[in-house]
């Protein structure tokens, strides 16, 4: 396991361009595939970078997560040989290819119930903007690098984030429903405290168990009134206050009157933890 703060240094990863050459030569080896498939050391250093800034997971394999993403490949040829699909269904534990979608207004329907409803093992991928672009298979990397991004395929421990997105293949549908009405049913806003509203999203990237996570989202619900303020609220709120407590002089005053914000480090810090 490669913790996902190192992945991308290849003295603390471990993964200099040889090795992730080596790697992706063994694996499309192993699984038959053409070697007109492979994926080259920039393209793997891609992969490598954008596995290490995913916030869904603590330490992931990179070695399992290729060979998944290799397998999905393999058997999505199976089906289609000539061109990719607009999106197709998939188990996401044994990554078999359960429906192919050619129509896009076929694929919207159920990508949309698949998002909005807990499939358990079956996940629904849109590679419908990915289409568009480029529909051959010789693109291997553009089509492992668009799987990525879901996480169906990464092989490691996921957070708290990533479990109730659905990442953690050791949770079944009802556990994952169970953690995400449980955060809608004891849902706030923090009563407008900044604090509690940064402690409240750092759980979500922490890797507590999740009776653990849960005991500690009902601590910060403690002696809190309901609040109707938004997000957004509580962070100008925040901002407006830190400014109003700082010493000005009529430069700095009129200064301070054209910001608007948006370049504050907590805002930045705030949205880096929401996307």
């Amino acid at each position: 396991m490669i913790n996902t703060a190192y992945m991308n240094n290849h003295h603390k990863g471990g993964y200099s361009t040889q090795k992730l050459k080596d790697i992706s030569q063994a694996t499309t080896q192993s699984l038959g595939i053409s070697k007109n498939y492979k994926i080259d050391a920039t393209q793997m250093q891609t992969l490598v970078k954008n596995l290490s800034q995913n916030k869904h997971f603590d330490t992931i394999d990179f070695t399992k997560t290729l060979e998944n993403a290799y397998k999905v490949f393999s058997n999505l040829m199976q089906f289609s040989k000539n061109e990719l699909p607009l999106g197709f269904e998939m188990d996401k534990n044994s990554f078999e290819i359960l429906k192919i979608y050619d129509k896009a207004q076929d694929l919207e329907n159920n990508f949309l119930s698949d998002v909005n409803s807990y499939q358990g093992n079956k996940v629904i991928i849109n590679l419908k903007d990915l289409n568009l672009k480029d529909q051959s298979f010789m693109n291997f990397a553009r089509v492992i690098l668009n799987q990525f991004g879901g996480g169906y395929l990464i092989e490691g421990q996921s957070n708290i984030g990533g479990k109730l997105m659905g990442f953690d293949k050791n949770m079944d549908k009802n556990q994952i429903q169970d953690l995400n009405n449980f955060i809608k049913n004891n849902s706030f806003i923090a009563n407008g405290s900044m604090e509690k509203l940064m402690e409240a999203l750092d759980l979500f990237s922490s890797n507590l168990s999740i009776e653990e996570f849960k005991q500690k989202w009902l601590n910060l619900t403690i002696n809190l009134e309901p609040s109707n303020k938004t997000i957004e609220q509580i962070v100008r709120e925040d901002l407006k206050a830190k400014e109003e407590q700082k010493p000005r002089t009529p430069i700095q005053s009129e200064s301070q009157n054209k910001e608007t914000y948006k370049d504050d480090s907590k805002m930045n810090e705030l949205v880096k933890k929401l996307l």
